[in-house]
């Protein structure tokens, strides 16, 4: 049985600025940014963290009001 933890996927919500974490244990894990500038930052290691990695990384659609 697989026991280390890590991260299968990250679901990026651009318009709330924010970040959630799914393991492969099942775990989640959320970051909410405050800035802009914060979340770009934040983005950019993401994606060179999972660059190399079996991981998904997913963007929620913006909501049309």
């Amino acid at each position: 049985m697989d026991t280390e933890e890590y991260v299968e996927s990250v679901l990026v919500d651009v318009c709330s600025k924010s970040f959630k974490m799914f393991s492969n244990l099942g775990e989640e894990q959320s970051l909410t940014c405050e800035t802009t500038e914060q979340f770009m930052d934040v983005l950019s290691v993401v994606k060179y963290a999972l660059e190399d990695d079996e991981a998904n990384l997913y963007y929620l659609d913006p909501i049309i009001v």
